[in-house]
């Protein structure tokens, strides 16, 4: 397909190339910018320009037929905006996380993620875009994607901040605008209930990731959502992933969460929710916690949070935090509803994926 691009160089030069094909250039005008604004040639009328979260330009002069996107989170909202037909490659990961549907079957296996891309395979794909998570992984595959002329476009589903972007980009770029504000009227609800947290006192919690103390640090996505669901993690000061056993005794968390597996949609088993509390309640000091004498301890398997780009996290955790202002609230009722009207699949329920401490004591 034929694809026009604005490529913004450091030097103050714009390059604006139509491309035919893979590898075929009909035309490049080189114009030097005058200030802030650069001189360019006109733009056909029907051309459909995007901008990534990180500001780089794109212009197609037709909608993308062939897509190829690595990150998990960024194909199951191409599979929630009835995008998935036009997807001719997608990476192992997102493959597994997604078992739950067969749409992507037949897809080309291009790597196992976005760090680890099998260009050879990518390539032979022929897609007209390729969508990759912020990170190393963007300069690496533009700068691999640039000879076949298959432009690289930031997709990062994962930044709730960034997720009415996406919704807008995909839904320009596709033609699929009913579809992305279906989708963000859905978790536009969210925002309206987390408006009760409005000067609430926040929760101290321990946020542990599936790897024995690890947690996220306070310049991370993850924990910008814990403040969003009325907790304060003790490692919001921390710049590393990584967190002293001594520490967490000594902060006295009052909230304690452990993520059980990988996101996907087959929950763990309960033996392995329980052999998981058995460990964190015979570590050395634990038995004191404010968090542990509360019964405040969720373990999880991290699906219904992270589904629909980490959204409903937020609301989860004011469901934990602060759960006398969200007794009304079932934050599984807006997740079975994602699941069923955009994913087309059953959410099997809370129970399958949400392990408390008191229900481990009682059984």
């Amino acid at each position: 397909m034929a694809i026009k691009k604005w490529i913004p160089w450091a030097g103050g030069i714009a390059v604006a190339a139509v491309v035919i094909g893979v590898g075929t250039a009909l035309v490049v005008n080189q114009n030097a910018r005058d200030g802030a604004q650069a001189a360019a040639g006109p733009i056909e009328t029907d051309a459909i320009t995007i901008s990534d979260i990180q500001g780089r330009e794109f212009t197609f002069d037709e909608r993308p037929e062939r897509i190829a996107a690595y990150l998990s989170s960024s194909v199951e909202l191409l599979l929630a905006l009835g995008l998935a037909d036009k997807v001719v490659a997608i990476d192992e990961t997102s493959k597994a996380r997604l078992s739950y549907t067969d749409a992507f079957d037949d897809v080309v296996t291009a790597g196992v993620s976005s760090a680890e891309i099998d260009y050879e395979a990518l390539v032979a794909a022929d897609p007209d875009v390729v969508f990759v998570p912020e990170g190393t992984a963007v300069d690496e595959a533009a700068a691999q994607l640039e000879p076949f002329d298959i432009p690289v476009v930031v997709l990062t589903v994962w930044h709730t901040a960034e997720w009415e972007h996406n919704l807008d980009l995909l839904g320009e770029l596709f033609g699929v605008q009913e579809r992305a504000a279906d989708a963000k009227a859905l978790t536009d609800r969210v925002s309206e209930l987390l408006g009760r947290l409005d000067g609430v006192e926040p929760v101290s919690i321990y946020y542990e990731s599936d790897v024995d103390y690890s947690t996220r640090a306070g310049n991370t996505p993850h924990n910008a959502q814990l403040v969003q669901g009325g907790f304060d993690s003790i490692a919001a000061d921390l710049t590393t992933n990584d967190i002293d056993p001594e520490f967490i005794l000594s902060e006295n968390p009052e909230f304690i969460t452990r993520q059980l597996g990988d996101q996907n949609f087959t929950p763990s088993s309960p033996e392995a929710a329980d052999a998981l509390f058995e460990g964190l309640l015979s570590r050395p000091g634990w038995s004191d916690l404010a968090a542990v004498k509360q019964g405040n301890v969720i373990v999880y398997d991290t699906w219904p949070l992270v589904t629909a780009g980490w959204n409903f996290a937020p609301l989860y955790y004011a469901k934990w935090s602060h759960p006398e202002l969200f007794e009304d609230v079932e934050p599984s009722a807006l997740v079975e509803e994602w699941t069923t009207e955009f994913l087309g699949v059953d959410y099997p329920g809370d129970e399958e994926y949400i392990h408390t401490l008191d229900e481990y004591l009682t059984r």
